[in-house]
């Protein structure tokens, strides 16, 4: 899975209310699928529709490219780095054959708003909810920059506690569902940057966590204190 989380400017999802946040887009790759299932709940396409970009990478800025040709009024978000990146990446294509015309309509789009977080930094997102952003650098992911919704007590950690894996329920119902696929993922990413790690774990020691929504794989509700000791 490439999990993304869509907070709408209404408690009425079918709307066409004047903003809408969208934390984590996932990849191109998932185009044919995530678009039209946005479209369906944001069907007004001069929404002001914030994105939180937790990690920058080509096939991430593709699927920002074609959202910002459905939704004009589009402000991203991200860590300083990330912006660096969303900047180097937003007008790059892959080369094109000889004889064949080099002009690549997905990069026509002029790149949006960017909104820089340098340090963590609370954004409402309605009367209702408040998003705190936490910039969690890594060496292999130097625009890593997280969500914390504190109504919710829902941290949307992107890279961070994931799995590759895909199950049919919202979250595991105990650790030991998806351990050994959780600490794979954390052997292989994750391991040899475990002193950054550590200290972005300590700061998340300070959130109210009632459960955690990671980038990939089933959530964590029940067993997110093991986890992360």
């Amino acid at each position: 899975t490439d999990n993304s989380f869509l907070f709408t400017g209404s408690d009425n999802p079918n709307l066409n209310s004047q903003s809408a946040m969208l934390v984590h887009p996932p990849g191109s790759i998932y185009a044919d699928v995530f678009l039209p299932a946005l479209i369906q709940i944001l069907p007004n396409h001069n929404i002001e529709l914030r994105i939180v970009v937790g990690h920058v990478n080509p096939n991430r800025v593709k699927l920002l490219r074609l959202l910002k040709e459905i939704y004009p009024n589009l402000e991203l978000i991200s860590s300083n780095p990330g912006a660096k990146l969303l900047k180097e990446l937003w007008s790059q294509c892959n080369p094109k054959p000889p004889g064949i015309n080099s002009k690549d309509s997905s990069v026509a789009s002029t790149l949006p708003k960017i909104r820089i977080i340098r340090h963590e930094e609370e954004l409402i997102i309605n009367n209702q909810y408040q998003l705190r952003l936490i910039p969690a650098p890594t060496p292999r992911w130097p625009g890593g920059l997280l969500a914390f919704e504190n109504q919710l007590g829902l941290l949307m950690s992107d890279k961070f506690f994931a799995a590759h894996i895909c199950t049919s329920n919202w979250a595991e119902n105990t650790r030991s569902e998806t351990e050994e696929e959780r600490r794979h993922f954390y052997d292989c990413l994750m391991a040899s940057m475990d002193n950054q790690v550590a200290s972005v774990i300590e700061r998340l020691e300070e959130l109210d966590i009632k459960s955690i929504a990671p980038g990939h794989g089933p959530g964590i509700e029940s067993s997110w204190r093991s986890l992360f000791n």
